[in-house]
């Protein structure tokens, strides 16, 4: 650690440094910020390209939420699988698939929870000398609502739910057990505070006398005409005092 060079160094605490990937698809990029007790200022670095809108929101809550899993995707062909109680302790949770072990006649979806892990054994079917997943009682409709008949978890499939599932799946686990709140940041006008940042400059904005309080804040930054192209970065800094 080098020591600071001057009295206002060592009077201003570091909160964030930064670097925003541009991927050449997204067009936002957030920032989460400590909270702060003094007045911070924000640097922006913005090589991305593209003009940005920079807005800003405090954490005012965390919510407990109810964590969900996603198995398969596509439409038609994914189940969702929701804890029925809210909280973190749904985050402990996760689902797999499996295909049954030296089956001797044809099976049926099977599912158990052991532990913390949701196990769906697919069912199969006779093929001469070897057994198959079958196709007509794998569908993800047909699994959620062996999946729904847990205690303590809802489970619905997309669509109509035709979708196929003929291979194991490694553990999916649950998320979402908790949801933070955001508000965004306004004038005393009633107008959504924003900045906008021009492409290739480094500018410092703020002091910002009451931002972020309540649990935290974030920094949102926008695209103007398209994605940024891929590669192409935006670098942030915030510093406290």
């Amino acid at each position: 650690m080098t020591r600071p060079k001057s009295w206002g160094e060592a009077n201003q605490r570091r909160l964030v440094h930064q670097t925003l990937a541009w991927d050449g698809s997204a067009t936002v990029q957030t920032v989460d910020i400590p909270l702060a007790a003094k007045p911070v200022n924000i640097a922006i670095d913005n090589q991305s390209g593209k003009e940005l809108t920079l807005t800003f929101a405090h954490l005012v809550r965390i919510d407990d939420t109810q964590a969900t899993a996603k198995v398969g995707s596509g439409n038609d062909s994914f189940y969702t699988v929701t804890a029925d109680i809210p909280g973190k302790a749904g985050e402990e949770y996760s689902v797999q698939h499996v295909l049954p072990e030296d089956p001797v006649e044809a099976t049926d979806v099977e599912v158990a929870l052991e532990g913390k892990l949701i196990t769906v054994t697919l069912a199969v079917k006779a093929d001469d000398d070897a057994f198959i997943p079958d196709g007509d009682k794998n569908t993800a409709a047909l699994i959620a609502a062996e999946v729904n008949d847990l205690d303590g978890f809802t489970a619905t499939a997309d669509g109509n739910g035709s979708g196929v599932f003929s291979a194991e799946l490694v553990p999916i686990p649950f998320a979402g057990g908790t949801t933070k709140r955001w508000a965004s940041l306004y004038t005393d006008q009633g107008l959504q505070l924003s900045v906008t940042i021009a492409d290739s400059i480094r500018r410092v904005y703020g002091p910002f006398a009451y931002f972020p309080r309540f649990l935290g804040g974030q920094l949102t930054l926008t695209a103007s005409g398209g994605a940024p192209t891929d590669k192409t970065k935006t670098i942030v800094q915030v510093v406290e005092g």
